[in-house]
């Protein structure tokens, strides 16, 4: 007997964030965001975890977009997922150790998780690394190494992750231009039923189709999380029926949102083993090993 939930809440919280305000302008770019964009993103994901505990229906994950989380304010993320009791996923400013640049996002785990009517009292964190630097970002990195004369490097997180959240499925997860690559759907194709990706993209149009394609190939839903500067967070499952396929959808620019959404778990792990039975979601065009 399946012991699969038949459904994962996640909550959205997306912040706006603007890149020329927070690291920019050319001639005075910085690899660590500035304190007045920091304030305000701090008082938008307070607001947004504010939002989410009093929603009717509580998360049981929250995403936010990449670049998101200033480093000073790590700690007080930990204190706000462990109030909630929820799993985070969110993307932090960027890693500067000399000249060594890393992109990480954070997945908090508070202790008590999934555990009705617990409160935690602790949270374990793990810092998810992105293995591709989006153009924007590289360029951006190179423009800093020449106003300071430092020879700046951003550094690759190689591993591929797979986050097993027990009775809500497993999964995959990647940090915006990571979503294109490939190598990480062959790893995930049958293995996991919900895909994340914390972004700040600016071709939204181009991720919402590379979201239904890899929807349909790896036979999982996929949930972006992109900043509210260029909008279009949105969760995509492989229904059979059209309709069902697009869960959730935020367009527009320069939005401040947050939206709690189910995403199917216990049916869609019963068509994964059904294979060619598969009575709700789309099977994929070639089979699972």
């Amino acid at each position: 007997m399946s012991t699969y939930k038949e459904y994962l809440k996640i909550g959205f919280i997306q912040t706006n964030l603007d890149s020329d305000l927070a690291w920019g302008p050319d001639y005075d770019i910085s690899l660590q965001m500035k304190e007045e964009s920091e304030n305000h993103v701090w008082q938008e994901i307070k607001k947004g975890f504010h939002k989410l505990f009093n929603h009717h229906s509580k998360p049981d994950i929250i995403v936010m977009p990449e670049l998101t989380i200033p480093n000073v304010y790590q700690k007080e993320l930990r204190r706000l997922a462990q109030e909630m009791n929820a799993v985070v996923f969110a993307g932090l400013d960027w890693q500067v150790i000399d000249t060594v640049v890393m992109n990480y996002s954070l997945l908090v785990v508070p202790n008590k998780w999934n555990e009705e009517g617990l409160k935690s009292s602790l949270t374990t964190v793990r810092y998810l690394g992105k293995k591709f630097p989006a153009n924007a970002e590289s360029l951006t990195i190179k423009k800093c190494a020449e106003n300071h004369k430092k020879d700046y490097k951003f550094i690759s997180d190689e591993n591929i992750y797979l986050i097993d959240a027990n009775p809500f499925g497993k999964i995959g997860f990647a940090i915006c231009a990571d979503f294109y690559d490939l190598e990480r759907y062959v790893a995930y194709k049958g293995k996991v039923q919900h895909m994340i990706i914390l972004a700040y993209n600016t071709d939204t149009n181009s991720f919402y189709a590379l979201a239904e394609a890899i929807s349909r190939i790896v036979m999982c839903s996929v949930i972006i999380c992109n900043t509210g500067k260029y909008g279009d967070s949105l969760v995509f499952s492989p229904y059979k029926l059209p309709h069902k396929r697009m869960i959730f959808r935020n367009q527009g620019a320069d939005l401040f949102a947050t939206q709690v959404v189910n995403l199917p778990v216990k049916s869609l792990c019963d068509d994964q083993n059904a294979g060619q039975n598969a009575k709700m979601f789309k099977v994929p065009p070639t089979p699972f090993e």
